[in-house]
């Protein structure tokens, strides 16, 4: 007996609806594997955004091959990095993830990129790697590093014990996305404690002071005010007579 079209279609699709989508089982299955690499080929970088309010992004880098250096590292407590890959075509040469895509948490061998989403959090004087649980917000976030301090500029996020970086495989083959990895969260030593600024017990020097001491009022009167002298009257004019005008064929011709 032959079965029609669309009779088989019908009954895939009723096969379809009786399958357990919402199984753990099959929500925490994932045919992705790991595969160890060089961790001084990678760094974790914290880039910095907004004005107002500062916030950060994570940033991975891998070096693939020694033609020329992606990054420099300088300085401690935190790490400054200056992302040479800005100033050249990195192509073949830095691999950069920026997002979910490139990057996420994997945890005794299991993949948890579906559960946990990797982002940064200022903690006092530091910058916090951490993962969060994307369906129980209130879950603890876990800690996978910090930058040990804070400063203008992209920052090296130094992972704590216990983690490292791997790269994920299928079927055999290495791609691109990076893990977070620990081997378990026992493994994981705890966080190093947040550097604290140095504290000043030096007493601050003695400053010699002149003291001037004004004796009190004796109670002497006030001094009698003076009346002010007005100024003396203009001069009269003067009594001598003017002298007599000139007739005018008297007065000189002049000559030209």
């Amino acid at each position: 007996m032959k079965i029609k079209p669309i009779q088989s279609l019908a009954a895939a699709l009723s096969g379809l609806l009786l399958l357990p989508w919402g199984s753990p089982t099959l929500a925490q299955s994932t045919p992705f594997g790991q595969v160890e690499v060089p961790q001084d080929s990678f760094v974790a970088i914290a880039t910095p955004f907004g004005i107002e309010r500062r916030q950060y992004n994570l940033l991975v880098i891998q070096q693939l091959n020694n033609r020329q250096p992606c990054w420099r590292e300088y300085g401690s407590n935190p790490t400054l990095i200056d992302p040479l890959f800005l100033t050249f075509d990195f192509t073949g040469i830095c691999e950069r993830s920026t997002d979910s895509n490139g990057y996420s948490l994997r945890i005794g061998n299991e993949d948890y990129g579906w559960r946990f989403i990797l982002r940064l959090v200022q903690r006092g004087d530091e910058v916090v790697l951490v993962a969060s649980s994307v369906r129980e917000p209130n879950t603890r976030p876990i800690e996978i590093g910090r930058t040990r301090g804070l400063a203008e500029g992209y920052l090296k996020i130094h992972l704590d014990p216990g983690w490292r970086f791997t790269k994920r495989t299928y079927g055999g083959r290495t791609l691109g996305h990076v893990y977070l990895t620990a081997d378990s969260l026992n493994t994981a030593s705890p966080p190093p404690p947040p550097p604290t600024r140095p504290v000043n017990t030096t007493p601050p020097p003695t400053v010699d002071r002149e003291i001037i001491f004004t004796p009190p009022s004796t109670g002497a009167p006030a001094p009698i005010p003076t009346t002010p002298t007005p100024p003396p009257p203009p001069s009269p004019p003067s009594s001598q007579p003017l002298p007599p005008p000139v007739p005018p064929s008297e007065r000189p011709i002049p000559r030209f």
